[in-house]
């Protein structure tokens, strides 16, 4: 029985040998393919580092030039802040006590404005309450008016059907006559 054994074992060599070479280039085939896509993939990337730090370089001369362009307009200012400052003191020598004196003078008109302001609205309250006293009075005026005309003519008409009444009665006495 041993010798039976024997002679299945280069079968099963020859199956599991198989099985492995298969395996093997399915390995291989496999490790090519991941291989060629992260090679596929670095060259990508190199390409699009390589985009960048062109772009990088191009953004930064821009930015260079544009700082010695800020530079100069730094110094032109500088210049001109001085020239304002000389002026600046040059006028406050010069016109010093009448620019205290026109504030002091605008103080004094902006505070009596404000006193007047004050004192009209008072003013103002007790005109606008006399104002609405006398527009009542007349109100209660015309209603009386009004009621007087309405009772004068409710009169008038009562002594106009008066008159006619017996001025018609005579009338007919006379046609009857």
């Amino acid at each position: 029985m041993p010798p039976r054994k024997k002679q299945k074992q280069p079968k099963e060599d020859e199956d599991t040998d198989a099985e492995v070479k298969a395996f093997e280039e399915i390995f291989q085939s496999k490790r090519r393919r991941l291989y060629e896509g992260a090679r596929g993939s670095i060259k990508d990337l190199a390409a699009t580092c390589t985009r960048l730090l062109e772009q990088t370089r191009t953004q930064t001369l821009e930015m260079k030039s544009q700082e010695l362009e800020l530079q100069n307009l730094a110094k032109d200012y500088q210049q001109w802040d001085v020239g304002q400052d000389d002026a600046y003191k040059q006028w406050h020598k010069k016109y010093h006590a009448s620019a205290r004196e026109l504030g002091h003078s605008r103080s004094i008109k902006v505070d009596t404005a404000s006193k007047m302001l004050n004192t009209s609205s008072k003013e103002r309250k007790d005109m606008l309450q006399e104002t609405l006293k006398a527009a009542r009075l007349q109100m209660e005026q015309s209603k009386e008016r009004e009621k007087l005309a309405t009772d004068a003519s409710a009169l008038i008409r009562h002594y106009k059907s008066l008159l006619i009444v017996p001025a018609e009665a005579s009338g007919k006495q006379k046609t009857e006559v």
